[in-house]
């Protein structure tokens, strides 16, 4: 679980950083789909992390 949490971070770091980079450019329909793998990457974070201490995933 530990890997999907870090898996999960990486993933919201670079598209997170990749949108704010459309969005200073004007791309805005490329920084939204970034945001949007950001997102996930960070839901996949808290899940992993939820799943690890807590024993299950909150839903």
């Amino acid at each position: 679980m530990e890997i999907l949490m870090w898996l999960g971070l990486v993933v919201a770091a670079i598209f997170g950083g990749l949108g704010i980079r459309g969005g200073v450019t004007s791309n805005d329909e490329g920084a939204a789909k970034c945001y949007r793998v950001a997102a996930a990457g960070a839901v996949l974070a808290c899940g992993a992390l939820s799943y690890q201490y807590l024993g299950t995933i909150p839903h």
